[in-house]
């Protein structure tokens, strides 16, 4: 085969990724890189001079079998670095892209499982920051769930849990995971151990990779986080803020587990969990965030009065007598007027149950439950009554039943038909036409 001398500059840096010295690289004849890259590989790389070489040469790597990942990782690890190959020219910059994406693109092709193995390999040794780094690139292009822990162990390497890890390592391992979670969303199910595990400077990429796939999974991986490490309850109460809306579909285990911190001591834990409850439009905190007004920190107050102030929809900004009358009322309305007055709406006459629905959807404790009471509105046979109840039910403004008032879009009465569109939207924020199947596929009502 005749040498092609263009080829010397990239095959220069390729003998200095295997043999750990530039300056014998920099001296090096075309036979002695034929000595120290792998002879086969060093073929290849000779003839791959433009990228209408490339696909052939992909081929070649490939057919060389897993014999040659150690060697193809060297060359990646050494062509990190751009300003190696700029030093020589800007033909060897050019050869340094062509080769190196080729040889990324042959890895994506030879077996995964002889990779893996490299790299797991690579990781239960002591690694320099280029190797560890090299290597996370090398899983966010082509990994899978199944490798998160071993992105981790690269990610954290020896480093003792005292001691930062170094920047550049932790923003490869928050590329590499945010890659692998694009391609595979449900894998963030497969954070949660590393949560526990992985070193405590990679908790703030965790966290911020999990939340930004943006689905049910994902709050509820963290909101499983809150407690479990020290300082980590900010981190995960802030991410928890931006991803959950009152527009969507509350999750009961969430609310919960976010509910429990309004409890903790620490002023900064219990106003972000008040900003998350005020998000998830959890009235089951309404009692704590009750409490939370007797507390002395002025921060503290101020979040709770505007969670309940958002929670119920009550004007009473932050005046703690004002809340606790309007506290006081709805209790005694649940323990001792409600089963009164959902009898009337059941079976009273229609004045009767004309006046239960004007004074049920005043109530703003618990308003799921009062939703819940006056659906029972809809089962009258006076179709005043069924348009008074969905009109209601717009003001208490609960989503618990959604599917309740999209059945009545098939309301013998246009005007109940009409009254159930104007409260789908206000409750959803969504327009849609007044027309059954859409809603229902629009809620996933089947």
């Amino acid at each position: 085969m005749q040498f092609d001398p263009r080829s010397l500059p990239v095959l220069v840096l390729a003998t200095a990724a295997l043999t750990g010295a530039l300056g014998e690289a920099e001296a090096a004849t075309p036979d002695a890189l034929h000595a120290t890259v792998q002879p086969d590989v060093a073929d290849v790389l000779e003839r791959t001079q433009t990228w209408r070489d490339v696909p052939g040469r992909i081929d070649e790597l490939v057919r060389l079998g897993p014999a040659v990942i150690p060697e193809l990782f060297e060359l990646l690890v050494l062509w990190a670095d751009p300003s190696r190959a700029a030093t020589d020219g800007p033909d060897a910059a050019r050869l340094v892209g062509i080769h190196k994406t080729m040889i990324l693109t042959a890895f994506g092709r030879l077996p995964w499982d002889r990779t893996r193995a490299f790299l797991v390999d690579l990781s239960e040794e002591r690694q320099d920051v280029e190797r560890r780094t090299q290597a996370m690139h090398l899983l966010g292009r082509l990994g899978t769930s199944t490798e998160l822990a071993l992105l981790a162990r690269l990610g954290s390497g020896t480093t003792p849990a005292e001691i930062p890890v170094e920047r550049s390592v932790r923003d490869a391992f928050e590329d590499a995971l945010a890659l692998v979670l694009l391609r595979d969303p449900a894998a963030v199910e497969a954070l949660s151990p590393l949560f526990r595990k992985a070193h405590p400077s990679l908790i703030e990429s965790l966290v911020r990779c999990t939340g930004d796939t943006g689905t049910e999974a994902a709050a509820l991986v963290l909101a499983n986080v809150l407690g479990t490490r020290e300082n980590v309850n900010a981190l995960v109460l802030t991410q928890l803020a931006s991803m959950v809306s009152i527009d969507e579909d509350r999750d009961e285990t969430v609310a919960r587990l976010v509910r429990d911190q309004l409890s903790k001591m620490d002023t900064r834990t219990v106003v972000l969990a008040a900003l998350v409850v005020t998000k998830l439009r959890d009235q089951e905190a309404v009692p704590v965030l009750m409490e939370l007004m007797d507390r002395p920190e002025q921060s503290v107050h101020r979040a709770a009065s505007q969670a309940l102030g958002s929670i119920t929809g009550r004007p009473y900004g932050t005046d703690r007598l004002a809340w606790i009358d309007w506290y006081d009322a709805e209790l005694s309305w649940w323990q001792e007027g409600m089963q009164t007055d959902l009898a009337r709406l059941q079976s009273g006459t229609f004045s009767e149950a004309a006046s239960v629905i004007r004074r049920a959807a005043a109530h703003r404790l618990f308003a799921d439950d009062v939703a819940r009471m006056l659906v029972r509105g809809l089962d009258r046979r006076e179709y005043q009554i069924v348009e008074m109840t969905c009109l209601a039910l717009a003001s208490v403004g609960s989503r618990a039943v959604l599917p309740e008032l999209v059945e009545c879009l098939e309301h013998t009465y246009a005007s109940v038909r009409t009254a159930a569109s104007k409260s789908l939207a206000r409750i959803t924020g969504k327009t849609l036409p007044a027309d059954i199947r859409v809603w229902r596929r629009e809620l996933g009502i089947f």
